[in-house]
C-alpha cells in the first residue's frame, strides 16, 4: 500500500476462487509465500508466479472502486511524469509516426494528455469513477467498463498501452488477446510491470522479518509503502495477482499472437527522497550492466517494459 493507492482490503470465503496457471493452464504449482492471507505460488510447468485463490470479479470491482484516494491525482503525476515522457519518445520511435492510441488503466489521464499534446488521437479505459471523472474533465474520452468488456466503435488502434496493469488483471492472457484484436495490423502494444525476478528477494528477506534492523532498512528502501505488513511482500495481493519476469512476459505475449517481442529494464517511478532516487538509479545501472554482460539475457531491474507487434 502506498499514499497513492488503497490496497488494505482482502476478500474472504465465497468471494475467492481457485485458479490454474493463466499461461499454460497447469494446476501443478509450489507455494512461495502467503501474503495478505492469500497464497502466492509458482507454476512448476512454465514458471509463472500467481495468486490462488483469487477474488471473484465482483470483489475486484469493489476493490478498484476505492483504489484511488481522493487526493492522489498529483501524487500519480509526480510519480509517473518522467517515465511517461520516455514512453512517448520510445513509442514514436518504434512506430515511426503519430497515430491512434488506447491507454488501458488510464487513471487520471496524465499519459493521455501528454500524448494528445504531441498530436495523437487518444482514448482510455478506467474502472475507477474518481479517476475517470478527473480524466473526462480534461476533455478525454475514457471508457468506464472493464477492458475485457469495452467495445470501441472501431478496432483500429495503432498503439495500446498498459502501464502497471497486467499484474492486476485476473486473466492477463485474455487481456492481451483482446488488445491484439483491437490493434491494426502492424500496431504495437506497450506494457510495464514489476519484475518478479527482482522482487523475489523479499521471499528470502521474510526469514528475517522478526529482526527490527531489517524492518528499519526496508522502511528506508520502500519509503512509498505505508503498510508495515507489506514491507516484505513481493506480490501484495489482491492489488497484484501475478508476478512476471522476462521469460514469462515473452511467453505470454507470444501466446496472445504478438511478434518481435522486446523486454527491457526500466527506470523506477519517482518516489521518496534523494536517497531513494540514488538507490533506484544504482539498481537500474547494475541491472543494465548485467544485461550487457549476459548478452541481453538477464533483465533484473525492479521494473520491466515490454512491447510487441501485431
Amino acid at each position: 500500500m502506498t499514499k497513492a493507492e488503497r490496497r488494505n482490503w482482502t476478500p474472504q470465503g465465497k468471494s475467492l476462487i481457485n485458479v490454474s496457471c493463466n499461461l499454460c493452464q497447469s494446476s501443478d504449482h509450489k507455494l512461495l509465500a502467503i501474503e495478505n492471507g492469500l497464497k502466492v505460488v509458482k507454476c512448476r510447468q512454465c514458471g509463472l508466479i500467481y495468486v490462488t485463490p483469487q477474488p471473484i470479479q465482483e470483489e475486484l470491482k469493489r476493490f478498484y472502486a476505492q483504489y484511488y484516494p481522493e487526493v492522489s491525482e498529483e501524487l500519480w503525476y509526480l510519480a509517473m511524469h518522467r517515465l511517461f515522457k520516455a514512453d512517448a519518445k520510445r513509442i514514436e520511435k518504434v512506430l515511426g509516426r503519430k497515430g491512434k492510441l488506447l491507454d488501458i488503466g488510464s487513471g487520471f489521464g496524465h499519459f493521455l494528455v501528454m500524448m494528445r499534446e504531441r498530436g495523437w488521437e487518444v482514448a482510455g479505459v478506467e474502472p475507477s469513477k474518481l479517476a475517470r471523472e478527473w480524466a473526462i474533465k480534461k476533455g478525454l474520452i475514457v471508457y468506464e467498463d472493464r477492458f475485457e468488456d469495452v467495445k470501441p466503435p472501431k478496432r483500429d488502434f495503432d498503439v495500446i498501452t498498459a502501464w502497471f496493469l497486467l499484474e492486476h488483471v485476473p486473466n492477463p492472457l485474455g487481456f492481451l488477446k483482446k488488445a491484439y484484436s483491437l490493434l491494426k495490423k502492424g500496431g504495437y502494444i506497450f506494457v510495464r510491470v514489476p519484475n518478479i525476478d527482482f522482487l523475489s528477494i523479499f521471499f528470502f528477506l521474510r526469514r528475517f522479518e522478526r529482526f527490527n534492523y531489517m524492518k528499519i532498512l526496508l522502511r528506508k528502501l520502500r519509503r512509498d509503502t505505508t503498510d508495515e505488513n507489506s514491507l516484505f511482500y513481493a506480490i501484495d495481493p489482491p492489488a497484484h495477482l501475478f508476478g512476471y519476469n522476462k521469460g514469462t512476459l515473452k511467453a505470454m505475449f507470444k501466446a496472445a499472437g504478438f511478434e518481435k517481442i522486446k523486454v527491457i529494464n526500466e527506470k523506477m517511478v519517482y518516489r521518496g527522497t534523494m536517497l531513494n532516487h540514488f538507490i533506484d538509479y544504482g539498481i537500474y545501472f547494475v541491472a543494465e550492466c548485467l544485461r550487457f554482460l549476459s548478452l541481453d539475457h538477464l533483465c533484473l531491474s525492479p521494473i520491466l517494459t515490454v512491447w510487441g507487434i501485431k
